[in-house]
């Protein structure tokens, strides 16, 4: 959404059916690393789950073509 020619405001949102980040890397692991089996014993690395990132921004554009964002991510 373009506020003026020098403002620019934004918005975006992803849903998905995945694994946090950790479950997807220990799940991942080689099958011979000890610590990941002691891992996989104590945390279910085979739940997925709904999550919802989005983030908003806002940028500004000077004379000189100097670009600021400002952006804020929400996971």
């Amino acid at each position: 959404m373009v506020v003026t020619n020098k403002w620019l405001a934004y918005a975006e949102f992803a849903l998905s059916d995945r694994r946090n980040l950790f479950s997807e890397y220990v799940a991942e692991t080689s099958p011979g690393n000890a610590l990941a089996n002691i891992i996989t014993s104590q945390v279910d690395t085979e739940r997925q789950r709904l999550r919802l990132q989005s983030s908003v921004g806002l940028s500004y554009t000077s004379d000189t073509d100097i670009s600021t964002h400002l952006e804020y991510h929400h996971s």
